[in-house]
């Protein structure tokens, strides 16, 4: 008798339309051989703030997504709460929330009452404004897995203690094209990502006054918080801003770069983060520069360019872009790929579906 495989329903940020890496995203299609069905619960990030209603009746609000393969590649189609309640029979359910989800992972926790709970745990945890920290407890003390995304993020969760830390990952093929791009570059340097608390504008002002004849681009989403430091930036002559671009353009725009550039504050989340955008710019091959960051660990020598804040980062900045235009950037590229390549979300969806096995 062929044994009764588990449903997974995977619960997390959930935003097409940004220049991210989503996990949750990600790492589903990689859960396709070992479970039934994978469903992907769409979630962004400025709905964690509101109750969300379960009403397994009628629908979940938002709507699922089920996970199938489709000429052996994953396709994602909606359904409804209702549907999933009558998929689930008698299957095993395994229950993944991201940090990022944490009060609608909790009302599912309590109203599908999953056989087993996979709770990862992202940097934001760390800062001491954590969003939903009781939500965040009560998955974390529920999970039969535990997973951190380092040291500092277990720490912080502890106790109990972490299962498994597993840090950020990249689909390293996601990036062939920017790989290939050989110029002319329309950029010296790019900035790409969310701004936020974590990202530091004086570090970037910085790179702008030093380098007056290079273009400097940064692409992302800008809160009314943060405007002002934004729109100073942008007084620079050789600094371009562009909102948010989907994931699917983003090898197009890091391709159009010499640089990349990582410039976090000290803010707690940030000085905890192994960043995703990180493997995403090594994936490129690209030359990196950032600030020191704590959180990230294991990385070869010269794989990225570390600065402190303001005048230091800028001398990062140089020496990366030193690498490209001398011509000594073949050797140093092939690591990054390599390192990106050891970080694959197929990796890390393995690790954690193994050790929901064995618990």
């Amino acid at each position: 008798m062929t044994p009764v495989r588990p449903l997974l329903l995977a619960v997390g940020v959930f935003a097409w339309d940004q220049p991210l890496a989503d996990p949750v995203r990600h790492m589903a299609p990689h859960f396709l051989p070992a479970a039934d069905v994978v469903f992907m619960a769409p979630v962004r990030r400025s709905t964690l703030a509101t109750r969300l209603r379960v009403d397994l009746a009628g629908r979940l609000d938002p709507a699922f997504w089920q996970l199938s393969q489709i000429a052996g590649a994953p396709a994602a189609s909606a359904i409804a709460g209702w549907q999933v309640h009558r998929l689930l029979g008698d299957r095993p359910l395994v229950l993944y929330v991201n940090s990022y989800a944490a009060e609608l992972g909790g009302e599912l926790l309590a109203t599908l009452a999953p056989d087993r709970l996979i709770y990862d745990v992202y940097e934001h945890v760390v800062a001491p404004d954590s969003p939903l920290p009781a939500a965040h407890r009560q998955l974390w003390d529920a999970a039969s897995v535990r997973v951190a995304l380092n040291a500092p993020v277990a720490a912080a969760m502890a106790p109990p203690a972490a299962h498994l830390i597993l840090g950020a990952a990249v689909d390293a093929s996601h990036f062939a094209a920017a790989r290939a791009a050989q110029g002319p570059f329309a950029h010296a340097f790019a900035f790409v990502g969310n701004f936020a608390n974590w990202v530091d504008f004086e570090s970037l002002e910085a790179v702008a006054r030093r380098f007056p004849t290079e273009r400097l681009l940064l692409v992302g989403p800008c809160p009314p918080a943060l405007a002002s430091d934004l729109g100073r930036l942008r007084t620079f002559p050789n600094v371009t801003w562009q909102t948010q671009v989907p994931y699917a353009d983003l090898p197009a725009i890091l391709g159009s770069a010499e640089v990349l550039l990582l410039p976090r504050t000290t803010h707690p989340a940030a000085a905890a983060s192994d960043p995703l955008k990180l493997y995403d710019y090594l994936a490129t091959g690209r030359p990196v520069a950032a600030t020191p960051l704590p959180g990230v660990a294991g990385l070869p020598a010269g794989v990225v360019y570390w600065g402190e804040s303001g005048s230091g980062f800028a001398d990062a900045c140089g020496q990366a872009l030193a690498e490209r235009r001398t011509g000594a950037s073949a050797e140093r590229a092939q690591l990054r790929i390599a390192v990106a390549e050891r970080r694959s979300w197929a990796q890390r969806a393995a690790a954690i579906w193994q050790a929901a096995a064995r618990w």
